[in-house]
This record gives C-alpha cells, sequence and structure tokens, in this order.
C-alpha cells in the first residue's frame, strides 16, 4: 500500500479491518516494509541509469513498431538527456 502512495491511517484502518491487528503491531509491518523497499532501491547509481536506459530503449522500439513516432522522440530525447548529450 505505501509503495503506491497510501498514508499510514490508511494502512492502519486496512490491517484493523482486514487483519484485526492494533497500531502498534501496523507500525511495525510498515517499519518492515519501508526497510524492504530501500533495500530495493539501493542501487548504484550505474546500475540504475542502465536499467532506466534499458526500459526506455524498449519502450522506444515498441512505439516505433506501432508508429507512434512522437513517443519514440521523447524516449530517444529522454535517454540524450540521461546521458548529458543534450540540455
Amino acid at each position: 500500500m505505501i509503495a503506491v502512495g497510501e498514508g499510514r491511517p490508511e494502512c492502519i484502518q486496512y490491517a484493523q479491518a482486514e487483519w484485526g491487528v492494533c497500531v502498534a503491531t501496523t507500525d511495525g509491518y510498515l517499519r518492515k516494509a519501508r526497510a524492504i523497499m530501500r533495500k530495493d532501491w539501493d542501487l548504484d547509481r550505474k546500475d540504475f541509469m542502465a536499467g532506466v536506459m534499458a526500459q526506455l530503449s524498449t519502450l522506444q522500439l515498441e512505439a516505433r513498431k506501432k508508429e507512434h513516432y512522437h513517443i519514440c522522440l521523447g524516449c530517444l530525447n529522454t535517454q540524450a538527456r540521461l546521458a548529458k548529450l543534450i540540455t
């Protein structure tokens, strides 16, 4: 829930309704979930950039196949900006 933007109050309400747990237990679950999320995103800048560039490349190729050239151009421009080829 927190990964999609839900706040603590929504998580507490859900946990009480669905699992029957108290606020303190929910706070413990939230701490554990946030620690897992931090670990998932604790990437080296180069690794992160490689992943983003690969996703943009895939999106650009799919857009080209469907003749969505404006999306293709947007992907290429984004890649160039990320690579600091243009500003």
